[in-house]
């Protein structure tokens, strides 16, 4: 018989996620719940604390989590923003302390540091939808169907968009160009909704 208690279903839940649909349990992870917002927070804890962060930078971390842990980011931002947030603190947990890896002065850097990579994976690899921007004829025909290209985002714009994330210290550019660089070559393969 299953306990009800966070540790007990987290424990259910990784021992059985083979069985689940990745949507569903992606959702079910980022439940918050109408007045037991702690029992969700414990479930999520107890299921990404048993994954070791331990020497991965957050690029590598983050990889690891979003396509190896059985989950797909639900389609909903605010399970999503729960999930991260979760994310952040085991990252944190484990990786507080190394430079190197981890030269953050807070746990929330890691958080939006997180969102930003997830931004920007999605806007390198993401394709254009093949709408085309050509005007029509009185038949419905497309006269001219050129594609608009978009402008993807630059190391520098990555750059500069996480300056003064860190209220104390800026990140240092030579991590996030290894972070835009590490994206830009290898995308993540979210499973997103």
């Amino acid at each position: 018989v299953l306990s009800p208690s966070p540790r007990d279903v987290a424990s259910f839940l990784r021992i059985h996620r083979s069985r689940m649909a990745m949507e569903v349990l992606g959702d079910y992870l980022g439940e918050g719940g109408l007045g037991d917002e702690d029992y969700w927070k414990s479930i999520r804890y107890h299921y990404v604390r048993v994954i070791s962060f331990v020497g991965m930078n957050i690029d590598q971390g983050l990889r690891h989590f979003l396509t190896s842990c059985g989950f797909r980011l639900p389609g909903e931002a605010q399970r999503v923003d729960r999930i991260m947030c979760t994310f952040a603190q085991c990252f944190w947990e484990d990786n507080d302390g190394d430079n190197q890896l981890c030269p953050f002065r807070e746990q929330d850097t890691v958080y939006i540091l997180a969102f930003a990579i997830i931004m920007l994976n999605t806007d390198l690899h993401k394709t254009d939808s093949g709408s085309h921007g050509g005007a029509r004829s009185g038949r419905g025909g497309v006269l001219s169907s050129s594609k608009k290209s978009r402008k993807k985002m630059t190391k520098q714009e990555f750059i500069n968009n996480l300056r003064g994330v860190e209220d104390s210290e800026e990140i240092p550019k030579e991590f996030l160009s290894g972070i835009y660089e590490s994206i830009a070559n290898h995308e993540i393969a979210l499973h997103t909704l």
